[in-house]
């Protein structure tokens, strides 16, 4: 669930026109065009993750996108020139937080009860969206503090790393393990589902 609200692109959306206006000076009109574009590339992105998951384990394409994440809000956190740096950067983290939040859904179609996915679909799309709007409030209270946003983005930057490194270690809420010994496909979804019915 707090991958989930990691990787919510609508959530990031809602403060990046602030963001561009007071670290790039940008006019509110030219501020809400770059975040529309953010978000339709977002959007776009959703299903290209789905897709991937019906080709790759979820867990691995979650944890490629968490960690391509960390890239790209490290490149953001210098506050390069927005062309055209700047921009590769918003929209590679527009295109991979898309496709990240597509593979937590279909993570979550494979892991739970057959009866009670679509429950479990919308407590984490629930909790993953609450969570989310967290982050915007940190950012703009330290840059009403502070005066700018470097103390915020760093640490957020780090977090997608290591959920990154951690979900593709953990096959789901288990015990890591270690890449010659991870199962893939069938097997590992049929353990996990059986883990699932035992804490039920």
């Amino acid at each position: 669930m707090r991958v989930t609200g990691t990787l919510e692109p609508h959530i990031i959306s809602v403060y990046l026109p602030t963001y561009l206006k007071s670290a790039y000076d940008l006019s509110a009109s030219d501020a809400s065009m770059r975040t529309a574009g953010f978000v339709v590339l977002a959007v776009v992105a959703r299903p290209i993750g789905g897709w991937l998951c019906d080709r790759v384990h979820p867990a691995d394409v979650l944890g490629i996108a968490c960690s391509l994440a960390m890239a790209f809000a490290g490149l953001a956190a210098f506050e390069l020139p927005l062309v055209p740096l700047g921009t590769i950067a918003f929209l590679g983290l527009a295109a991979v937080l898309g496709a990240g939040a597509g593979a937590v859904f279909a993570l979550v179609a494979k892991l739970a009860p057959p009866d009670e996915v679509g429950a479990v679909t919308g407590l984490v799309g629930a909790a993953g969206g609450l969570g989310g709007f967290f982050p915007p409030l940190v950012m703009g209270a330290i840059y009403g503090t502070a005066g700018d946003y470097t103390g915020p983005r760093a640490p957020g930057a780090g977090r997608a790393g290591v959920r990154g490194a951690d979900v593709r270690g953990r096959p789901a809420g288990g015990r890591r393990v270690t890449p010659g010994l991870r199962m893939r496909g069938t097997a590992r979804t049929d353990m996990i589902s059986g883990r699932l019915h035992g804490v039920a």
